[in-house]
């Protein structure tokens, strides 16, 4: 049976965190909960959620602030912050900071889930290619390559040596001397010649 999606819901009004964190469970979602950026910060250096979804206008540290946390921390979950209405420039600020998506507050279920579910997407492509990554790097070969010098020198300096004892066929055998013309036996002037007596 494959695990449930992790998912941290970060958010100080009770009241939503709370009817939030209960219908996402519902929808098949692995959820946790934090009430303040403080806490959203320790939760998440004790477990790896996958998807965080944050409040942006939150007492002590702001939404802003635990994502630029998290960024320097170089935690591997998508962020979806989440915006009441009049705040969406602080939203695209987010966006460029590092947060996959914005959801304005109070946002429907149905909705939040599909940025969930996006976000999960983009968090296994991640992983997807940070595994080739890792795969397809080629393992330092410098010693290998040594090896092979060694080996193919040693086998240069064993097929010269074999070239000198043993030379080629045509080298070892004796030339028929070329024939000379006219023949030292031959007169000119009869027909077809005639041979010196």
């Amino acid at each position: 049976m494959a695990a449930k999606p992790l998912v941290l819901l970060v958010d100080d009004d009770a009241a939503f965190r709370t009817v939030m964190a209960a219908e996402l469970s519902r929808s098949g979602f692995d959820v946790r909960t934090a009430a303040s950026g403080e806490e959203a910060l320790a939760v998440c250096a004790q477990t790896a959620p996958q998807v965080i979804l944050l409040d942006l206008q939150m007492p002590g540290i702001s939404g802003l602030d635990v994502l630029k946390a998290l960024r320097e921390r170089h935690a591997p979950g998508e962020v979806v912050v989440l915006t009441g209405h009049g705040s969406i420039d602080t939203a695209i600020d987010a966006i460029r900071i590092g947060a996959f998506d914005y959801v304005s507050k109070p946002c429907p279920l149905d909705e939040l889930e599909i940025r969930i579910q996006r976000a999960l997407e983009r968090q296994a492509l991640k992983d997807r290619a940070d595994l080739l990554e890792r795969g397809l790097t080629p393992p330092d070969l410098g010693s290998a390559f040594i090896g092979e010098s060694r080996r193919s020198a040693a086998y240069s300096s064993c097929s010269i040596a074999w070239r000198r004892r043993a030379r080629p066929c045509s080298s070892r055998a004796k030339r028929a001397p070329a024939r000379r013309w006219p023949p030292s036996s031959f007169t000119p002037g009869a027909r077809g010649g005639r041979a010196r007596s």
